[in-house]
Parts: structure tokens; C-alpha cells; sequence
């Protein structure tokens, strides 16, 4: 039984580490995209950020609905949660964004 319980552990390890890497890599697109756009300042691109998810979520509730829309929802959530604590999406940070946390005091 403990073997069982072991390997759903690892299982939903690796899928939630397989999950936050693609949610990391697509928060540095969207990040490279702002910086190309002319927006550098981290809390300027967060303001931005949080407008786009809020449309999307009023799409993904809206119009998708259903259980589409609450996947969409999660990564929202998933996506919000990179932005917000960079660290969080692959162990070796291969697509770490270099923006400072911004619940972190600004110096």
C-alpha cells in the first residue's frame, strides 16, 4: 500500500513540476513581449498583467464555461503565482524571469 501511495506522490510531482515549467515559459514570453512594448517598470507590468487575467477570467467563466473554464482558471492562478514569486516554476530556472518580486519592498 505505502508503495502505491509513493508512486501517486511522485506522479503528482512530476506533473505539477511539468505543468509550472510550460506556466514559466509562457510568463517569459508575455514578459519579453512587455519589455519589447516599452513597459520595463516590474509593478507597471504587474498592473498589466493583472488587467489581462482579469479579462481572461471573465472569458474563461463567461464564455468558455464548464470545466474548460475552470482548467483556464487554474492556470490563471498558476500564472499569477509565477509572476507574483518568480522562483516557483522549474528547480534549475531555466525560464526564471528576472523581475524582482514585487510583494517585496522596492529599494
Amino acid at each position: 500500500m505505502t508503495h502505491w501511495i509513493t508512486a501517486f506522490a511522485i506522479g503528482m510531482l512530476a506533473c505539477v513540476e511539468f505543468v509550472m515549467h510550460y506556466v514559466g515559459f509562457a510568463d517569459h514570453g508575455l514578459f519579453r513581449l512587455m519589455i519589447l512594448a516599452g513597459v520595463v517598470n516590474p509593478n507597471y507590468q504587474l498592473y498589466i498583467f493583472l488587467a489581462l487575467l482579469a479579462v481572461l477570467v471573465f472569458v474563461a467563466l463567461g464564455v468558455v464555461r464548464g470545466l474548460l473554464g475552470w482548467l483556464i482558471l487554474i492556470v490563471l492562478i498558476l500564472l499569477l503565482l509565477d509572476r507574483v514569486i518568480p522562483g516557483l516554476n522549474t528547480p534549475d530556472g531555466a525560464f526564471q524571469t528576472p523581475l524582482q518580486n514585487v510583494m517585496s519592498p522596492q529599494n
